[in-house]
């Protein structure tokens, strides 16, 4: 077997444990904070995809436009206000899993600008699936928390309509 083909397998066959290994240790570590304006970021990407789409390297725009997408859809996330029907509310700060997220699919980019394009789809397969599982945790997270505050209501409620027993039955007394 050639040398270069020799490298290449042996690329192939370690590329996918090293990724598993830094998936892995980025979920345990403790999250950066963002580098970047995720818009000023998304802007770029557009302009790169332009550009490879221009160029005629199509491969290039397609995987730029997909970045763009999933940026776009993360930085939507972060954007939502902790109570969407408090206009104004308080933003939330960007979660972990979203930093290594980007990581991830700079991770992938990497892998296909070094034309590993198996790893990488093996990759984003992955990130796909981490992707569903925080917007699931978000989703769920968000039921509790709304489920809390009607709780807390019917509370108030309840204390609401002991007081106006009280006060009916105060003003009873009084009427007799």
């Amino acid at each position: 077997m050639p040398d270069s083909r020799r490298f290449t397998t042996t690329m192939k066959t370690l590329i996918l444990p090293i990724v598993a290994l830094t998936l892995i240790s980025t979920a345990t570590a403790p999250a950066q904070q963002p580098k970047e304006n995720p818009q000023k970021t998304i802007e770029e990407l557009q302009e790169r995809s332009r550009d490879a789409k221009a160029a005629g390297r199509l491969d290039e725009a397609r995987e730029l436009a997909g970045r763009v997408e999933s940026l776009r859809s993360e930085h939507e996330g972060m954007k939502r206000p902790t109570r969407p029907f408090e206009k104004g509310g308080p933003k939330p700060e960007r979660p972990p899993e979203a930093e290594r997220m980007e990581h991830v699919m700079q991770a992938i980019q990497h892998l296909r600008a070094a034309g590993l394009h198996e790893p990488a789809k093996s990759i984003e397969g992955i990130a796909q699936h981490m992707r569903r599982e925080m917007e699931e945790r978000m989703r769920h997270e968000h039921a509790e928390g709304r489920a809390a505050e009607l709780e807390e209501m019917r509370q108030q409620m309840r204390r609401m309509a002991e007081q106006i027993e009280k006060l009916q039955a105060e003003l009873k007394k009084r009427g007799e």
